[in-house]
């Protein structure tokens, strides 16, 4: 199952959730995949980012930055849930 996390980076978001979500899926060995559209620009999104590695959940989250709005219809028809 993929959940997709369509989000810029702003502390009020609370995206380091999604940290915790994802040690939860890792340690119950679920076969849910999290995607993140957070681009690196500004500290607490390369802070995030960085979290994603350091913390070893590369095989839950996957972030690949920022998507342009006409790729986005592709991107939603490619995941099974959105995360908001």
């Amino acid at each position: 199952v993929r959940l997709l996390c369509p989000a810029t980076y702003h502390p009020h978001k609370n995206l380091e959730v999604l940290l915790d979500v994802a040690q939860i899926i890792k340690m119950r060995e679920l076969k849910y995949r999290i995607v993140t559209t957070v681009n690196p620009n500004g500290a607490g999104a390369r802070k995030f980012i960085a979290s994603i590695s350091e913390r070893s959940l590369d095989g839950v989250i996957t972030n690949i930055g920022h998507v342009p709005l006409p790729h986005m219809q592709y991107l939603y028809q490619q995941c099974d849930g959105v995360l908001m």
